[in-house]
Order: C-alpha cells, then sequence, then structure tokens
C-alpha cells in the first residue's frame, strides 16, 4: 500500500521491483496486491464522498452538473443536457488528455489551435492546395490567439503519404521546432481531435450561454462552457488531495482501503515472464545505458511527470 499520488507510483515500483527480484515465488502464487487508497475526498454539508484519481473525480462532477446544466447555442435550437451534454465532456476530456501527453513532442498550443479549426479529412490530405489553405488556417488562428509567440509553418509534400510539417514558434527571443508528419493526421489521437471539432464546430454562435440553474454565462466554445460548468459544480463542495496517506485520520484509512468489506485489490501477476524481465532489467538494473536509452527514447510519450 502506497500513497495514491505519482510519488505512491515511484514507491510501489522499488517495492514491486524487490518482490520481483527477491521473492518471485510470491507474485507466481498471487500473493501480491495493490491497495487502491483515494486521492480526493469530497465534502458537502455532512455528506462525504471518496474518489480514486483525477478521472473519477472529473466524471463524478460531470454527473453532478448534469442535473441542472445545459448549453444554449441559439434561440433557434434546443438546448445540449442530460446525455448529449454529457458525451460533449467526455470528448472534451479525451482531447484534453492528447494535448497534454502530446504537448511536449510537439506543443500544445499547435494542438490546441487544432480544436478550433475544421476537421482534416483524408480527402483533405489527399490535395495539396486544399491542405496548405487548412494550414493557412491553423498558422493564421494560432498567431492571431497565441499573442505571446510567433509561428511560421513551413510544408514539404511529395504526395498523401510523404508529407511533413516543420513548425517554427518563437516565443520570448526564444526558438522552438518540431515536425509533424503525415502520421500524426492518421493516428486515434487526431481522430479524437477531429471527432471533437465535428461534433462543436457548429454549436456556438454569439447568443451561446451555458446554464446552471438561474446562473448563466456566455461562451463561445467547449472549453470554456466545460471550465465555467466545472467551477460552478465545485463552488460549496469542498475537495481535498491528499499528498500522502498519513494526511487521513485511522478511521478514514480503514473504511477506504483497509476495510475487508469495502476496499478494492489489484492482484498482480506476470503475464509476460520474459518482457516482464526485459522492463526490470532495463529500468532498475545496475547497467545506466540501456536505462538513459529507454528514457532518451519514451520520454516525449509520458502522460504521468512528477518534477
Amino acid at each position: 500500500m502506497t500513497d495514491a499520488d505519482v510519488d505512491g507510483s515511484h514507491i510501489r515500483t522499488l517495492l514491486l521491483t524487490f518482490f520481483y527480484r527477491q521473492m518471485r515465488e510470491l507474485i507466481e502464487r498471487g500473493h501480491i496486491y495493490i491497495a487502491q487508497p483515494p486521492l480526493y475526498k469530497i465534502k458537502k454539508g455532512k455528506q462525504e464522498r471518496y474518489v480514486k484519481d483525477d478521472a473519477e473525480l472529473n466524471e463524478y462532477l460531470i454527473q453532478l452538473a448534469l442535473d441542472k446544466t445545459q448549453l444554449i447555442s441559439n434561440s433557434e435550437t434546443p438546448a445540449i443536457k442530460g446525455i448529449g451534454l454529457e458525451k460533449l465532456a467526455n470528448e472534451y476530456l479525451k482531447v484534453e488528455e492528447v494535448i497534454k501527453r502530446l504537448g511536449r513532442r510537439y506543443d500544445d498550443d499547435f494542438l490546441e489551435e487544432l480544436t478550433y479549426t475544421d476537421a482534416l479529412t483524408t480527402n483533405d490530405l489527399a490535395q495539396q492546395e486544399t491542405f496548405n489553405s487548412w494550414l493557412l488556417k491553423v498558422e493564421a488562428g494560432l498567431n492571431k490567439r497565441v499573442v505571446k509567440a510567433k509561428f511560421t509553418f513551413n510544408l514539404t509534400y511529395t504526395d498523401v503519404d510523404n508529407y511533413s510539417l516543420s513548425v517554427l514558434k518563437i516565443e520570448h527571443g526564444v526558438e522552438k521546432t518540431f515536425i509533424v508528419d503525415s502520421l500524426f493526421f492518421k493516428s486515434q489521437d487526431y481522430k479524437k481531435i477531429a471527432t471533437y471539432v465535428e461534433d462543436t464546430h457548429d454549436l456556438f454562435s454569439d447568443e451561446s450561454f451555458m446554464q446552471m440553474g438561474e446562473r448563466k454565462q456566455a461562451v463561445d466554445n467547449f472549453k470554456s462552457a466545460f471550465a465555467w460548468m466545472m467551477r460552478e459544480v465545485k463552488k460549496g463542495q469542498h475537495i481535498q488531495r491528499y499528498k500522502g496517506l498519513g494526511e487521513m485520520n485511522p478511521e478514514q484509512l480503514f473504511e477506504t482501503t483497509l476495510d475487508v468489506n469495502a476496499r478494492v485489490l489489484l492482484q498482480v501477476s506476470i503475464e509476460d515472464a520474459i518482457g516482464a524481465d526485459e522492463v526490470f532489467t532495463t529500468l532498475m538494473g545496475d547497467v545506466v545505458e540501456p536505462r538513459r536509452d529507454f528514457i532518451g527514447k519514451n520520454a516525449l510519450e509520458v502522460s504521468n511527470l512528477d518534477v
């Protein structure tokens, strides 16, 4: 049992390394379990609720907000609420995860601008002139929205399967260049962005607003709509993030993590012994070079980084 945050994950990795190297039979016989302590406690009035992680917290708050929230696009169309609003919120969170994960490889401003630009289709990619026009929209939108930086695009295009986009970003005199190749626009990550764009493209106008009960807020995109909804639903609720298990009272730790009638445990198993041994040797072994190579190759793919 370790803390529910990233530091706890580090310690859990060390413990699993110890058991794998020194007491491997315990794992093979299914005797090692991972406790699942909560990362948050939500309190409103006398009611308390524990949630495991950020994803569960978002899901809880969204469900709470859906009971009394609606998006009004304009005076001529029905309000979006319930399942429809939930679908948009979940799509938005998936896109945010993509931006967070890929922001270090590309650029978070660039990726976010894609959510404001018409979705790129396979047919668009097949026509260089159309693709160029689309990129000009993205470039212009970036330079208008991100006033602190200047972006310059340079496309090298051979055919639909062979091209690369070089993006130069100058911010406070510091230059950064990143390459977006053809695989990106065919990836599942871009498909998530494209789906989100298609579903939100025509939702907003000068009349658009969010409403929660009697409270209203004008919005012009779903990012601002979602942010307002989450701020409003948090009002009156005390959300405590546990930095460590030591912040819990003994009865809270028992109730959430140790009670045999309520606890959730993950059993540790070895499905691929060769693969597991390779990972442990690379990341936790005495030889430095393989670990350095692994970090250099995969650093930009990491989604949870504690710095």
